[in-house]
């Protein structure tokens, strides 16, 4: 089910159980009066109550129609010129009616009521000065005199109070929930195309990443063609882990430890002892999850601008699970020719990806001289981000 039709499910049965109360509202109040007395139910002031009530939803109803229709299509000034005008003339509510009920209904006599009694004179009436029709003068009624509204006037205005608070109490509601609803697609939109930059990235990394690999198992293949066969097996495992289990999703500490080692094992292969490569692993049996194919970078960074057949050189990585915290770090010393380590593409892309997944909860450190280059990256157990997690 789609989440606008969701949205519109919960609206409609919103309404629905707010009308039932305002129904049930005139039976309970007639029940409760009648309660321990002698009189019975009176269901002429629930059907007086109710007949109030109906013009309150038949507008509910247009009103509710014309939001849709035309206020959420850009057509508002006929929305509103609408609303002005079944305000105005609609019976019942509109001042222009003055409610459309006289004062008198508003106060019901009971139906079981008596009559007052009425005395009426048989005899000449007690006062013998006759009234002159042409002075008197009744005055005002006691409102006007009293300096207020008529009654039927103050009573007209409420209700057009009441209905136009219901229908923006309408409107409000309406928006929340398309608001939710858009708010839910822009999510899905911005989702679908940090996706994609993820694949794009994905398909920067893995060509450069195979050619590193293919030309140290090219470099054996004269030397130890059996090592070089016992390369291709651990190839053909990092190439799994490329192609499916990392996706453009998440990887777990322990599978990211795996492919790490088998990396290094690979690259290490075509240089002598004058190399020296260190890993210091110790995420085992630590729950953990981080983007694929993100800390291998660093690494190939390191061979590409530190390791020398010419003299001495020094790779050393570790990762670590730390105050709930994920702690990778990346040294190696500078080749003769190495170029400035924060370019190229991978660098790049990798503050892309931690940027997407993790937004402003990440910490990349980079300490560079003339001799050597450090990485020092701490993130979160759990990104914030977190799509097709394979692992």
């Amino acid at each position: 089910m789609s989440s606008e039709r969701r949205y519109t499910i919960i609206e409609n049965v919103i309404y629905l159980v707010l009308w039932i109360l305002v129904f049930t509202v005139p039976v309970f109040s007639v029940s409760a009066r009648t309660e321990g007395q002698d009189s019975a139910f009176n269901w002429d002031e629930v059907f007086l109550t109710w007949s109030a009530i109906l013009p309150y939803l038949l507008l509910f109803l247009v009103h509710n129609f014309l939001v849709s229709k035309l206020f959420f299509r850009k057509k508002r000034w006929l929305y509103f010129l609408i609303v002005a005008v079944l305000l105005a003339v609609h019976p019942g509510i509109s001042i222009a009616t003055k409610g459309g009920v006289s004062f008198q209904l508003m106060h019901p006599m009971p139906a079981d009521a008596e009559m007052p009694e009425v005395e009426f004179w048989t005899d000449d009436p007690p006062f013998e000065e006759e009234i002159d029709p042409d002075w008197y003068d009744p005055g005002p009624p006691p409102w006007e005199a009293a300096g207020r509204m008529d009654p039927v006037d103050i009573m007209a205005l409420a209700k057009f109070a009441l209905a136009v608070m219901m229908l923006a109490l309408n409107l409000i509601i309406k928006w929340s929930f398309k608001a939710r609803v858009i708010e839910e697609k822009v999510s899905l939109m911005q989702e679908e195309m940090l996706r994609g930059q993820l694949q794009q990235l994905r398909h920067q990394i893995n060509p450069h990443f195979f050619m590193n690999t293919l030309n140290n198992i090219h470099a054996l293949v004269d030397i130890d063609p059996e090592k070089a066969k016992n390369t291709i097996i651990e190839l053909s495992k990092l190439m799994r882990y490329v192609l499916y289990d990392s996706k453009d999703g998440l990887i777990s500490l322990e599978n990211e430890k795996s492919f790490l080692e088998k990396y290094l094992s690979i690259m290490s292969i075509r240089y002598s002892d004058k190399v020296r490569i260190t890993a210091g692993f110790d995420v085992d049996g630590k729950e953990g999850h981080l983007p694929s194919m993100l800390l291998v970078t660093f690494i190939e960074n390191a061979f590409k601008h530190g390791i020398t057949y010419r003299k001495e050189s020094v790779l050393d990585t570790s990762l670590r699970m730390e105050g709930g915290r994920i702690l990778f770090s990346c040294y190696n010393t500078k080749n003769d020719t190495a170029n400035d380590q924060h370019g190229g593409v991978g660098l790049a892309n990798v503050r892309r990806r931690l940027d997407i997944f993790y937004k402003d909860d990440y910490v990349l450190d980079v300490d560079e001289d003339e001799l050597s280059y450090r990485i020092g990256l701490s993130l979160p157990s759990e990104p914030a981000l977190k799509m097709d997690r394979k692992n």
